[in-house]
């Protein structure tokens, strides 16, 4: 057995919401994740889990869901969740 540790991306930090997404030029990529969330998901339900969430930029796609949780490994992005989304 090895100790081999696999890197982590880690987005701690880091202004990876405004650098990449904001202002990195991915509007087809978004509108792309867009449509694919509207086709994959249901239209509402208890509770949505969401895993890797980011700075929670998916967040308001979710409609109809009574409970939304972001889970992220990232604390800086959870709390630009935070700060985006509010305490809702």
């Amino acid at each position: 057995m090895t100790d081999y540790q696999p890197p982590i991306c880690d987005y701690e930090g880091s202004e990876y919401q405004r650098e990449f997404w904001e202002e990195g030029g991915r509007a087809y990529e978004d509108a792309a994740e867009e449509a694919a969330l509207a086709r994959l998901l249901p239209t509402g339900g208890k509770r949505l889990l969401e895993l890797g969430a980011g700075a929670g930029r998916n967040t308001p796609r979710y409609k109809g869901f009574e409970e939304i949780v972001l889970l992220d490994y990232s604390t800086t992005q959870l709390a630009q969740a935070k700060e985006y989304l509010g305490n809702s």
